[in-house]
């Protein structure tokens, strides 16, 4: 008995420790700070399946709070939106997700005014991608990988081995022990917002209080527009509703140029059977109030509570259509 017990407990500690070095000398490594939460790990291990599903920039990610709008509308949601992204890249990202996920019920999708324009310097980062090119084709015709990059990327493969091994550790540690989070797993981590909110602390404004209302002159790209709509044609061929979602601008004046790319937007999202918008491009709750605002293109953490339950009645409102057929 005493030698059986003895040998269960080695067995416990040798597993747990191999699971912690598997898991540590093949995980992935990634800059940014919000890809160590493993989102697009979980992307492509199908293990996000939310209900809803968000992809934009950081106009997106810091300002939509997956905890809200879950709480309001009662379905699960995911932020996939990432600082830095073009439009090219949550296109990319989307087409990966429904790839790999079970089908959400509702995509929100960033049509920033911002982001259309020809002049946007934002790009489509393809190395977020490149450990995932053993897994996914579409990330694989992105490069042509050397040697040694071949090498490398095909850990990948004992990566998800150790994703799975430390998913069963953490089931059996939970089943024992009780589902506590370590602290770095911040509370109701949906995605993106969690990680970067550093600089989002509550009663946060941005230095001065006097917004400069800026006259901007956009010059609208015909091929971001194009991908706007393949969104919205991919939408209707799986017939899954997509909510194009415009956030707030703090500092523009209304022009024809800006009118122009508004309309454009509208027109796509209207115009096929199962897309709508959210536009909250110069929402009087938010344009040039600084109490709101963290930077020129950021809502603080009030703005982003605020903005996120907002939404919350454009997301009911769609989902409540959807379900009646009308």
């Amino acid at each position: 008995m005493k030698v059986s017990t003895f040998r269960a407990i080695l067995f416990i500690i040798l597993f747990f420790l191999i699971d912690q070095i598997i898991f540590n000398i093949y995980k992935f490594e990634h800059n940014d700070q919000a890809y160590s939460y493993g989102a697009l790990s979980k992307l492509y291990s199908g293990t996000i399946n939310s209900d809803i599903v968000i992809f934009g920039s950081s106009r997106t990610m810091l300002h939509l709070d997956p905890a809200i709008i879950a709480k309001n509308t009662g379905l699960s949601a995911y932020n996939l939106a990432k600082d830095g992204t073009n439009i090219y890249q949550s296109f990319f990202t989307l087409k990966e997700y429904l790839i790999y996920n079970s089908k959400p019920r509702l995509i929100i999708f960033e049509a920033d005014i911002n982001q259309l324009d020809l002049n946007n310097k934002l790009r489509f980062e393809k190395d977020k991608f490149k450990e995932y090119s053993y897994i996914s084709k579409n990330v694989a015709d992105l490069f042509v990988p050397s040697p040694i990059e071949r090498f490398s990327q095909s850990l990948v493969k004992s990566q998800f081995a150790a994703n799975k091994t430390s998913q069963f550790y953490t089931f059996i540690t939970k089943t024992i022990f009780g589902n506590k989070e370590k602290e770095e797993n911040l509370k109701d981590f949906g995605g993106w917002i969690f990680s970067n909110g550093a600089h989002l602390k509550k009663g946060t404004v941005i230095e001065y209080t006097t917004f400069k209302e800026s006259i901007f002159q956009l010059t609208i790209s015909t091929e971001k527009l194009k991908l706007l709509e393949m969104a919205a044609n991919l939408s209707d061929r799986l017939r899954i509703p997509i909510l194009f979602f415009s956030p707030p601008i703090n500092y523009w004046k209304r022009n024809d140029s800006i009118e122009s790319g508004l309309r454009a937007i509208e027109k796509i999202a209207f115009g096929h059977d199962v897309s709508n918008l959210a536009d909250y491009t110069f929402d009087d709750d938010f344009s040039c109030d600084s109490q709101y605002w963290w930077n020129e293109g950021h809502l603080n953490i009030d703005g982003a509570r605020l903005l996120s339950k907002k939404l919350t009645y454009d997301i009911n409102k769609l989902i409540k259509v959807d379900e009646s057929g009308q």
